[in-house]
């Protein structure tokens, strides 16, 4: 279960970050955030898979030894460390130079230094590093240099992104800052677990040589929340997108009773019923800009057999709408046509596509509660005068 952890969280995070620094490596100035966190995403990805417990006998095949690959991943974890410094410095408005650098360089220098001088070796089942003497006191020094720098790391990060989220307005930047306040968060309980390995050095001189089932899960926990927050902005441009391909979808779906009665007493106003909606060659916008259409050309035809009044009780705009064409529908269905001259009432067109199939829609949707068999088309006035296709 942490080899799967480690792996899989490590897989997704440098296949997604190779990719992203690929494709965004031309950035401007305003996209470094972004970049330190890709890098981020890398360095956690190459930690976590370097020290997986399975990764041991992957690296003997290549000759490299367990102390190695340990020191190894411990160089590419104060690598992620330092990024995420430099990261802090620029949503700060800081310069990443001085400072940051040097503190990187000295604590780089420092875990490799004391890793060396406590000269661990591998021991036991469980491939564990163990020392004596004042080789304790080094190993644990170089846990103590990790967490402490990770801790200011992470305590800078923390202040630099505060200041950030009170500044930036509702939107995708500030989701994406306070979802880096969440991985921040479980970054200082990751760091936190490793004060626990400080003390077993100290009192045994032995260390665990690869994470355990905790460390891999809150890794794995903080990189899923630099993920999103990297990816927030892309996400709120998608989910935009696929709301209103949703809306329009529903739009679409609400004027089909009304288009289905119209369609069924005058099959002529279907331009092509050959394709269908999400599976065809056509576009949904296309599909709901036909749709609309085909009500329109319906309207048109059956203006000979509409009311010119509607009575007021049949409701509001829309339903008085739906009552004129379930009248029109019945008449034309009888062969009675208008044999008033007085003008047929009709409503002025929308300007723009999506007002109009809006309108529809709710002009549909009254037109569903009142039934598709025109029941209703008593709501005309009962004096209106009709005759019949021969003028009788």
């Amino acid at each position: 279960m942490s080899d799967l952890a480690a792996y899989l969280a490590a897989a997704a995070l440098l296949t997604f970050s190779a990719y992203r620094l690929r494709t965004d490596r031309h950035g401007a100035p305003p996209y470094q955030v972004q970049h330190y966190g890709y890098c981020l995403m890398m360095c956690l990805g190459l930690a976590m898979a370097i020290l997986a417990p399975a990764t041991p006998r992957l690296l003997a095949d290549v000759g490299l030894s367990r102390v190695a690959e340990i020191l190894l991943g411990d160089s590419v974890r104060i690598a992620a460390v330092s990024v995420l410094m430099f990261m802090a410095y620029v949503v700060a408005r800081r310069p990443v130079r001085g400072l940051p650098v040097v503190a990187a360089v000295v604590a780089q220098v420092a875990c490799i230094g004391c890793f060396v001088a406590a000269r661990p070796v591998i021991s036991g089942p469980d491939d564990s590093l163990v020392t004596h003497g004042s080789g304790r006191w080094l190993l644990a020094g170089d846990d103590l240099v990790f967490a402490g720098y990770t801790g200011w790391t992470l305590a800078i990060a923390t202040a630099a992104f505060w200041r950030e989220a009170r500044r930036a307005g509702p939107g995708p930047v500030r989701t994406g800052i306070r979802l880096s306040l969440v991985a921040l968060a479980v970054g200082m309980v990751w760091t936190a677990w490793t004060f626990d390995d400080i003390v077993h050095v100290l009192r045994t001189g032995v260390q665990d040589g690869s994470e355990d089932l905790v460390s891999n899960a809150l890794g794995a926990l903080c990189a899923a929340f630099i993920v999103a927050a990297t990816l927030v902005a892309k996400w709120h441009t998608a989910y935009a997108v696929v709301r209103e391909r949703v809306h329009t979808y529903l739009v679409y779906r609400r004027l089909t009773p009304l288009w289905e009665a119209v369609r069924d007493e005058l099959p002529e106003i279907a331009l092509d019923d050959r394709h269908r909606v999400l599976f065809g060659g056509r576009s949904l916008d296309f599909a709901l800009y036909r749709r609309v259409i085909e009500i329109h050309d319906a309207r048109l035809a059956l203006r000979p057999y509409a009311p010119e009044q509607v009575a007021e009780a049949a409701g509001d705009e829309a339903h008085i709408e739906a009552a004129s064409l379930a009248a029109a529908l019945a008449n034309h269905r009888d062969g009675r046509l208008r044999t008033s001259g007085e003008p047929v009432r009709h409503t002025e067109a929308a300007k723009t596509v999506a007002a109009e199939a809006a309108w529809l829609a709710e002009v549909a949707n009254a037109f569903r509660h009142m039934g598709k068999d025109s029941r209703h088309a008593s709501a005309a006035p009962a004096t209106l005068a009709y005759s019949g296709e021969d003028g009788s």
